[in-house]
C-alpha cells in the first residue's frame, strides 16, 4: 500500500479535462493494495473475501450533520432518471476540474423499484447517451433516497481511506453487449478524493465481481458538494450475464463517500474494499455488515 499522498500530474490532469471519454490510467492507483490483496492483471477469480477485520471500523453515515472533519456533500439538483410520470431535472456535480458541471441524463423509470429485494434490475427508457446505439440503464435504487454512505470512520469519526464500492446488475441482454456510461451519487466526503471508475464482469463462481475490472477510468478529484456524476467511457464488451461498476476513490488526506439507499442488499450485489484508515479485502459483501447497504451507482448498457 502506498502511504505517500495522491498527486496527479498536471499533464494527466488536464487530459482527463479535455477527453473525459477516454480511457486514462492515473498512476497513483497502480498496485494499489486494498485490504491484504493486491488489484492485479490476473483473472484467476476475487480475493477472500471473508477477510473482515476492518469491518468494525466502516459504519453508516445518515443525512442531517456532517461528523468533524467532514464535507456535507448530499445536495443535488434533479436525479439522473426520473420516476414515472416524473419530470426530468438536470444533474449538477463538481466536475473533473472543480467546476459545477451538466450531468443530466434522460431516462423514464418503467419497472418496479427493486430496492427491497435487489433480485431484479431497474431498467430506465433507453436513450442516446453516447451519440452511438441507445443504452439502457440499470439500477437497484429508487431516486431520492440516496441519503446515507457506509464508509471508514473508525472511533465515529471518518478518517482518509481508499474504498473501492461495486454494485453489479443483471444485464438483462445476451453476451457480449457494451457498458458505455457510469453513474454513481456522493454523499459525503472527507477533503478532495481522487475518482476512477472501474467497470467488472462477473464471476458466478464467486458470487462476485472478477478481481481485474474490464476497463479504468480515471474520473478526477472530488470535494466540496458531491451529487450524482454521470460519465460516458470509451464502450466495454461484456460478456457475462451480470455486470458490475465500481467507484475506486480516496487516498491518505481524503475519503469519498459514495451514496447509499438505506436498503440490505442480497448477497452478491453490493461490494466494498478498503485500505489505509480501514482495511477490508477486495470485493468484501458488504451484505454481512450491519447499516451497509444498496449503492447508488449505476450501468448503461446497450447490445454489441
Amino acid at each position: 500500500m502506498r502511504t505517500r499522498p495522491l498527486v496527479t500530474s498536471a499533464a494527466l490532469l488536464l487530459a482527463a479535462l479535455v477527453a473525459p471519454g477516454c480511457i486514462l490510467d492515473n498512476p497513483a492507483f497502480d498496485e494499489l493494495t486494498i485490504g491484504e490483496v493486491t488489484l492485479s492483471d490476473s483473472d484467476s477469480g476475487v480475493s477472500d473475501s471473508g477477510d473482515t477485520d476492518g469491518a468494525g471500523s466502516y459504519g453508516t453515515s445518515l443525512s442531517g450533520g456532517a461528523s468533524a472533519g467532514e464535507t456535507d456533500s448530499g445536495g443535488t439538483t434533479g436525479d439522473v432518471s426520473g420516476s414515472a410520470g416524473e419530470s426530468e431535472g438536470t444533474t449538477t456535480g463538481l466536475g473533473t476540474d472543480g467546476t459545477t458541471s451538466d450531468a443530466s441524463a434522460s431516462s423514464t423509470d418503467t419497472g418496479d423499484a427493486t430496492t427491497d429485494t435487489g433480485d431484479t434490475t431497474d431498467t430506465g427508457e433507453t436513450g442516446d447517451t453516447t451519440g452511438g446505439p441507445e443504452s439502457m440503464e440499470l439500477k437497484h435504487y429508487t431516486d431520492g433516497t440516496c441519503d446515507t454512505t457506509f464508509w471508514c470512520q473508525p472511533m465515529g469519526n471518518p478518517a482518509p481511506a481508499v474504498n473501492l464500492a461495486v454494485e453489479c446488475f443483471d444485464s438483462g441482454l445476451t453476451p457480449p453487449y457494451v457498458v458505455d456510461r457510469v453513474d454513481f451519487q456522493v454523499f459525503k466526503t472527507l477533503g478532495n478524493a481522487p475518482v476512477e471508475l472501474h467497470v467488472y464482469e462477473y464471476n458466478e463462481q464467486f458470487n462476485a465481481p472478477k478481481l481485474e475490472p474490464a476497463t479504468k477510468q480515471w474520473y478526477g478529484m472530488i470535494g466540496g458538494n458531491g451529487g450524482v456524476f454521470s460519465e460516458a467511457i470509451d464502450p466495454v464488451v461484456i460478456n457475462t450475464a451480470k455486470v458490475c461498476v465500481g467507484v475506486l476513490s480516496g487516498d491518505n488526506q481524503s475519503q469519498l463517500g459514495v451514496a447509499a439507499n438505506g436498503v440490505k442488499p442480497p448477497l452478491g450485489q453490493s461490494f466494498l474494499g478498503g485500505s489505509g484508515s480501514c482495511m477490508l479485502g477486495t470485493h468484501t459483501d458488504v451484505a454481512n455488515f450491519m447499516g451497509a447497504s444498496t449503492w447508488c451507482m449505476s450501468a448503461w448498457v446497450r447490445e454489441e
